[in-house]
């Protein structure tokens, strides 16, 4: 117990020796963690003095502060690296002095274990040797008791061969007796079997009487119920096959009256058919004759929007050259903004080329070009209106767009 308490006071004093350097070297983190505050608030004061001075000193002042900063970092990494090092070493201290009393104890424990075997196997031995003596004692006793009851047992045996013959004796005058009362009994049982079987067989030919007599009322009665059954029968079977060739009359009236409901409903749906038939041919008719209509309207309109490009181009020609082709309100070189391809949205350019068709080519300012523009698509360079505006008058008959969409449809100008 002395040994024990010393072990675990010297173990305090080593853990108290752990917790003092673990201890030392949280505060020599801590003071590094400092210096490396102290050292980032002197980087950023000399970054604060770089922004004021000169770019060359600024990039030195920042460069030795990084270089402090790193320094103290490394310092403060070293410190922390020593202290978990310490704090393991100090770990696997505490863990091999652990290992060595759990070991010590161990041996004195296999020591106490080899004793208490011992002196087991000792007492063991006594045991057995008591043991061996008492079944010596009590195999001589046993021997003196097998040997009494063996005297015994011939004596028992011998008593028991006399009363066995004697026994035997009696059993067979008892046969004797009993053989004699047997055939007594047995000759006055033949004598009451004789006459019970005589009577027995009185009875039998009185039972088979009434039977026969039974049988005969039975087949009577079997008979007139099977002709009553089938006399039933044959009524059921008559009533049945009216019942059929009612309800066969009553299909035939309903399949009847079917064809008849099917007749008309065809007879319906002809007439509707033909019905829609004739519909669809006058609905036919009307839209032939619609479109004839409007493809004459068209031409017409079409007929008359090339009479006045005609009569614009020959007025034109008439005129002499006026920088425009066909009547254009633009020219070649003219600076515009132009619909790319159709879209919303304008784009300035200039007028590459013009065509007879009163198309034009277009060279945007931003690089791009379009070639075949229609004159709609193209105003003057800040103009409201698209191109061509101030040529075309009330009356007179083109084609636009409806709705800004992708198709251009004939119509007239109502108002300018």
């Amino acid at each position: 117990a002395g040994v024990a308490g010393g072990g675990d006071e010297e173990a305090a004093a080593r853990r108290l020796q752990e917790e003092q350097r673990r201890t030392e070297a949280e505060a020599q983190a801590e003071a590094a963690r400092i210096k490396v505050e102290e050292a980032e608030a002197a980087r950023l004061v000399a970054l604060q003095k770089a922004a004021a001075e000169e770019a060359a000193a600024a990039e030195a002042a920042v460069a030795e502060a990084n270089a402090i900063a790193e320094a103290e970092k490394l310092k403060a990494q070293e410190a922390e690296e020593k202290r978990v090092a310490e704090e393991n070493k100090a770990r696997e201290q505490a863990e091999r002095e652990a290992l060595a009393k759990e070991k010590a104890q161990e041996e004195a424990w296999e020591a106490q274990r080899a004793a208490a075997k011992k002196a087991a196997a000792e007492k063991a031995e006594a045991a057995r040797a008591e043991a061996a003596k008492a079944e010596a004692e009590e195999a001589a006793r046993l021997e003196a008791e097998r040997a009494e009851q063996e005297a015994k047992l011939q004596e028992e045996k011998a008593e028991a061969e006399r009363k066995l013959q004697k026994a035997r004796e009696e059993e067979k005058r008892r046969e004797a007796e009993a053989k004699e009362k047997e055939e007594e009994v047995a000759a006055a049982a033949a004598a009451a079997a004789a006459a019970k079987l005589e009577q027995e067989r009185r009875e039998q030919k009185e039972r088979e009487s009434r039977l026969e007599q039974e049988m005969i009322e039975r087949r009577e009665r079997e008979e007139r119920e099977a002709e009553e059954k089938a006399e039933a029968e044959r009524e059921a079977a008559r009533r049945e096959a009216r019942e059929r060739e009612r309800q066969l009359q009553e299909e035939k009236e309903a399949e009847a009256e079917a064809e008849a409901e099917r007749q008309r409903t065809r007879e319906r749906e002809d007439a509707a058919a033909a019905a829609i038939r004739e519909k669809e041919e006058r609905m036919q008719r009307m839209a032939r004759e619609s479109a004839e209509k409007r493809a004459a309207q068209q031409q017409a309109e079409m007929a008359a929007i090339n009479a006045r490009r005609a009569a614009a181009a020959e007025e034109k020609e008439g005129d002499g050259p006026s920088g425009g082709v066909g009547g254009a309100a633009f020219k070649q070189g003219d600076v515009v903004e132009c619909r790319h391809g159709g879209g919303a949205q304008y784009y300035p350019g200039r007028i590459a080329r013009a065509h007879p068709n009163n198309t034009f080519d277009i060279d945007y300012d931003d690089g791009d070009k379009e070639r075949n523009v229609r004159q709609s698509y193209i105003r003057k360079l800040g103009g409201d209106g698209d191109g061509g505006g101030d040529s075309l008058r009330e009356g007179d008959s083109i084609e636009c767009r409806h709705g800004g969409g992708p198709h251009y449809f004939p119509g007239k100008i109502a108002r300018a």
